[in-house]
């Protein structure tokens, strides 16, 4: 999701209707790579942000392990495309 589409979301919302949002952005991400030692290009911070967004249920929401498992994978996708 990108913020347009968010932004697009919340327009067809009456202004005063509340609300409970999680925001995730691409700086979390990278400091959750770093602190994993793994190095993470732009255009894998946005694969993981993506991913996370396909992969988020009602039960367990988006946490810091969505974060490192999304980040795995797209390790995971990389070290198979370079095989």
């Amino acid at each position: 999701m990108t913020v347009n589409d968010l932004i697009e979301r919340l327009r067809a919302l009456p202004n005063k209707r509340p609300i409970a949002y999680v925001l995730w952005q691409p700086a979390d991400v990278e400091v959750e790579a770093e602190s994993m030692c793994v190095e993470i290009n732009e255009q894998e911070v946005e694969d993981v942000l993506f991913d996370m967004q396909d992969n988020a249920d009602c039960e367990f929401g988006m946490t810091w392990t969505s974060v490192r498992c999304s980040i795995e994978n797209i390790m995971e996708n990389r070290n198979n495309e370079e095989k």
